[in-house]
């Protein structure tokens, strides 16, 4: 059984997401219409872009989340909580390489973002080049210090990269 505060935020939440779903497929409007803060009556709007990216990633909608995240940075893309929300996202939908290719975009706009630092790491161990990942955690930690996210991500990259000296050393 679910707790009525839950069952309200969730119907709070859907409701957001309804109003930006409807809000991208209305025509764009002359003027903002009363009320209408976040210009999401405009079917280019990055507000809503955005807003509904976020609303269907905690709804799970991981791939139409990654398509309004795209759609949000191709009209802001200098926007770089975007690149690390959208690198997370394709990360763990199994796109290594665009989250990748994303996440490399946002370091070059913000190098000392520890967020797309640790989401690199996260990609990179899955890439298996366990010696950029412990790079990037290294910074990440450097940036945010003690986030035990990054201190765990840390740990196991430091732990296999002990473990690859080790065998390289053995094996001679």
């Amino acid at each position: 059984r679910c707790p009525p505060m839950r069952i309200r935020a969730r119907l709070a939440g859907l409701a957001v997401t309804c109003c930006v779903a409807l809000a991208l497929t209305a025509p764009a409007a002359a003027a903002p219409l009363p009320g209408d803060f976040f210009g999401l009556a405009a079917p280019d709007s990055f507000d809503a872009h955005y807003m509904l990216a976020g609303a269907l990633e905690r709804d799970g909608e991981l791939k139409d989340a990654a398509e309004h995240l795209r759609r949000s940075l191709a009209l802001r893309p200098d926007f770089v909580a975007g690149h690390a929300d959208l690198g997370r996202v394709l990360a763990v939908l199994g796109d290594s390489a665009a989250a990748r290719a994303t996440l490399e975009v946002g370091l070059r706009l913000d190098e000392a973002n520890a967020p797309l630092h640790l989401y690199m790491g996260n990609v990179c161990m899955e890439l298996e080049e366990h010696e950029t990942a412990r790079r990037h955690y290294e910074r990440a930690n450097t940036l945010t210090a003690d986030v035990p996210e990054v201190l765990g991500n840390l740990g196991r990259a430091l732990r296999v990269c002990h473990l690859q000296a080790c065998s390289t050393s053995t094996s001679r």
